[in-house]
């Protein structure tokens, strides 16, 4: 009898959902149903058997719930057959209605296998060991600048950092990031379909680190009660983890919070898959509900991508570290092995791709700038993390170092010094915004190497200054004073761009990243001038009702916005533009290291 009776329960459900089909027809408009979770027929219990499970089974909640749905369906009118609010009421009983099948395959589950739970009960995270205790939390006062001046120019950009906050909570709560014009919510393919909250989790630490407290504990509330990675379609893995499982674990460094360790592992488990290759080089992309992997398809042949595989070091050691667990490091140590012991073809040159089954390079790219350029970052952030002792991390940078600095850094006619791209046999006389973060990775590998001699450490030096100051040029040469997303060097103006399909900024750091690392190693005045020309610049051309935009032509001035704030805005350039305006003892550069989302991640002290 009970048996027959959940069957027809799920008749109903299928009822309900023909009668919301009927409703969708008539909206005449093309809405993405949410993929039901359906349950094989096999395993489904005798009547006998679920008779006996009669007092576990608590149906009259869903009944009710049912029939009032039901009824809500019913008596709804949809007179305008194109109105949003039509759309968005039948979207909303859609959800009740898969919430109402998925308590029921639940409840069926339970009452069968186990003892019932509470119907509003949340998936649980792993209790961490009782060794695991909070530590203490950072002090954010330190590093306030004693100069007026200074501090006012830091003020302001706590001022942006306030204003891109409210903008995204009034108009994009729990959405990925927002649009600041238009005041919508807004995910990109690599966050997949769900509401994860990236810029949440992407501004944890500079939040923290900007003394706004209550902006901190109230992402801090949802993160402990709403954050659940539950995208039903693919994520990519990189992004995942230098913005979700990075930011959490930075997030955890500052405020000493276990929450926030508890939920990085969470999220890094559901990557797990990715690295199930025959070569352990992890896909590009997971489904966090399926598990099932791929890699970009554009990526020369199915091949995982340099950059992608190679910027999960730091995360994964910070996870092995706190949870005791090896099974993280392992499996980023194993990408590393392949990387060293695969056969480089040109020079000591990286190529962006490599097959996950082949181990074999793809085609032969290299980039400093896109696909390329967190790999050489994290080799030298990784010996950096380690208190210096990992000296494998600590060769491959300078191995790789001798390369780009044979190949790839070049002068211009003109006397810019610029990191190319090596394709098709020679060096392209183009770089990237992106590339643009190499100016502090030079000057911070001339000073966290303890051995090498006054000599290199000079002309590092004066390499880095020189790249820096190229990158400036890239701004100030535009009517905008901002840079495009790539420059040139063969066209009779250097650093400029005249492609109006390259002219784009979209809130990038990689600049202000490098005036951060100079300004910190040198005390150079004209950093601080450099980054308070970038703040100025992003007020005049960036600024919108609900935060901050990219603009679609830095060399139109004015330019137009493409509606869009990055989290990563949020995330680094606001983060580094407080830190040059701060003391150094705020964040100091011997007490972290910056992922490559400029998380701060705290050096282990090992004995």
């Amino acid at each position: 009898m009970i048996g027959w009776f959940f069957r027809g329960k799920r008749l109903k459900l299928l009822a309900a959902l023909a009668l919301l089909g009927v409703l969708l027809y008539h909206t005449k408009e093309m809405i993405e149903m949410p993929s039901l979770k359906r349950r094989s027929s096999e395993g489904l219990p005798s009547e006998t058997e679920a008779d006996s499970n009669d007092e576990t089974l608590n149906t009259d909640n869903l009944e009710h719930k049912f029939e009032e749905l039901m009824k809500r369906a019913r008596e709804s009118s949809c007179e305008n057959l194109r109105d949003p609010e039509c759309r968005d009421r039948i979207m909303e009983y859609m959800k009740m209605l898969e919430k109402m099948h998925e308590d029921l395959e639940h409840e069926l589950d339970e009452g069968i296998h186990e003892a019932p739970k509470a119907v509003d009960e949340k998936p649980v995270l792993p209790i961490p060991d009782d060794k695991r205790t909070s530590q203490k939390a950072y002090d954010y006062t330190r590093g306030t600048p004693s100069d007026p001046d200074v501090l006012d120019k830091r003020n302001k950009v706590k001022e942006m950092m306030n204003h891109a906050w409210q903008g995204y909570k009034q108009k994009a709560w729990t959405e990925n990031e927002v649009r600041p014009i238009s005041g919508k919510g807004h995910s990109a393919g690599i966050f997949g379909n769900g509401k994860t909250g990236a810029t949440i989790v992407d501004a944890l630490d500079t939040l923290y680190i900007m003394g706004m407290i209550d902006e901190f504990n109230e992402a801090k509330e949802w993160v402990e009660k709403s954050f659940f990675f539950n995208s039903k379609t693919d994520v990519s893995v990189f992004e995942t983890v230098i913005r979700f499982v990075a930011g959490f674990l930075a997030a955890g460094t500052l405020s000493g919070e276990q929450v926030f360790y508890d939920k990085a592992k969470y999220v890094a488990d559901l990557l797990e898959g990715a690295f199930n290759t025959p070569s352990g080089i992890p896909m590009a992309m997971v489904n966090p509900t399926t598990g099932r992997t791929k890699n970009w398809n554009w990526a020369s042949k199915g091949c995982s991508i340099l950059a992608e595989i190679g910027t999960l070091h730091l995360e994964y050691s910070e996870l092995t570290e706190h949870f005791n667990d090896p099974s993280y490091l392992q499996k980023v140590t194993t990408v590393r092995d392949v990387l060293q012991s695969t056969p480089r073809d040109h020079d000591k040159l990286y190529p962006v791709y490599i097959h996950p089954t082949t181990k074999q390079w793809g085609q032969k790219l290299v980039s400093v700038g896109a696909l390329g350029d967190s790999f050489y970052e994290y080799l030298l952030k990784t010996f950096a993390y380690t208190n210096k002792s990992d000296k494998t991390a600590l060769e491959m940078y300078w191995d790789a170092y001798e390369g780009i600095e044979a190949n790839l850094i070049k002068r211009s006619s003109s006397g810019l010094t610029y990191i190319g791209e090596y394709k098709s046999s020679r060096t392209q006389p183009v770089m990237a915004h992106l590339t643009c973060f190499a100016g502090g990775m030079i000057a911070m590998s001339a000073h966290v190497d303890p051995a090498i001699s006054e000599e290199k450490r000079a002309h590092l030096m004066e390499t880095a200054a020189a790249v820096t100051s190229t990158c400036h040029e890239s701004y100030v040469r535009t009517p905008t004073h901002l840079g495009p997303e790539s420059f040139r060097f063969d066209s009779g103006e250097d650093a400029r761009q005249n492609r109006a399909q390259d002219s784009y900024y979209i809130l990038r750091p990689e600049v202000v990243e490098s005036y951060f690392y100079m300004w910190r190693y040198t005390k150079d005045q004209k950093y601080r001038e450099w980054a308070w020309d970038a703040v100025q610049a992003l007020e005049e051309h960036c600024r919108a009702e609900f935060g901050f935009s990219g603009i679609k032509n830095v060399n139109q001035a004015p330019s137009t916005k493409d509606d869009l704030q990055q989290s990563f805005f949020l995330a680094e350039t606001l983060k580094y533009l407080y830190l040059i305006f701060s003391d150094d003892d705020l964040i100091s550069l011997d007490e972290f290291v910056f992922n490559t989302e400029a998380h701060p991640l705290r050096i282990q002290k090992r004995p």
